[in-house]
């Protein structure tokens, strides 16, 4: 096995010196001297982050919305001619309202996004801690079969 090398597959045989791996759908196998392994890692299952992308997503969304909204307001109460009394309370709300239509529109479309992000599942790996010790017991199974049973002590 080359340095560093990741293989990935289930464990169908252990023994004294070797551990075998289904390593392909297909049944293929690869035996590995157990002197080569310097981890073993454990699947955890699968997990998407659909929260945080949609959080993350929102948040940076409605900053930039916002931000982009009350630019936007800016340059419409610039072009208030200062002389008209009637113009300073529009040009106050219109400013409130291009920065929180730009924050909520923002936000919508960021939370979209990295909810997209998000969708993905992604495999979790858990390291499997111990002294090294693995015990192998066979024992009887329904059908006059035999069972392997492999324990990792902690």
């Amino acid at each position: 096995m080359a340095s560093h090398e990741q293989v990935t597959g289930t464990v169908i045989a252990l023994r004294a010196d070797t551990v075998v791996l289904e390593t392909s759908p297909t049944g293929a196998t690869r035996g590995l001297a157990r002197t080569e392994v310097a981890r073993v890692e454990r699947s955890a299952g699968t997990r998407r982050y659909l929260v945080r992308g949609a959080t993350i997503g929102f948040l940076a969304g409605a900053t930039v919305g916002a931000l982009m909204g009350h630019s936007v307001s800016n340059d419409v109460q610039a072009q208030c001619p200062k002389q008209e009394i009637i113009c300073i309370p529009v040009n106050g709300l219109a400013e409130s309202f291009g920065t929180a239509t730009g924050a909520i529109t923002g936000g919508v479309l960021g939370a979209s996004i990295g909810l997209l992000i998000g969708m993905p599942q992604h495999e979790q790996w858990r390291q499997v801690v111990g002294d090294g010790g693995v015990r192998v017991g066979f024992g009887p199974a329904p059908g006059k079969r035999l069972a392997l049973s492999v324990s990792l002590r902690r």
